[in-house]
């Protein structure tokens, strides 16, 4: 199952700095996962890079941030 989390940014990179020894399950597991910041920001860039290209294309992109944001308001 993959999910979304939110933690702390100094956790996330505590957690990133660990020592082998001192690792958890969900330690590889958070510090294997993709902030979900960067993801959006991905998104973004290109939907303003391709909307003088290809309107159709960038506006489905455009509705991906939008279904992003509602399940990040759900979560607040």
């Amino acid at each position: 199952m993959k999910t979304i989390i939110d933690i702390p940014d100094n956790q996330y990179n505590q957690i990133c700095e660990l020592r082998l020894h001192n690792r958890t399950i969900y330690d590889d597991a958070i510090r294997n996962g993709i902030p979900l910041d960067k993801i959006r920001a991905e998104i973004r860039q290109i939907v303003d890079e391709e909307t003088e290209h290809d309107e159709t294309w960038a506006r489905g992109l455009h509705y991906s941030l939008c279904i992003i944001d509602k399940y990040r308001k759900e979560q607040e």
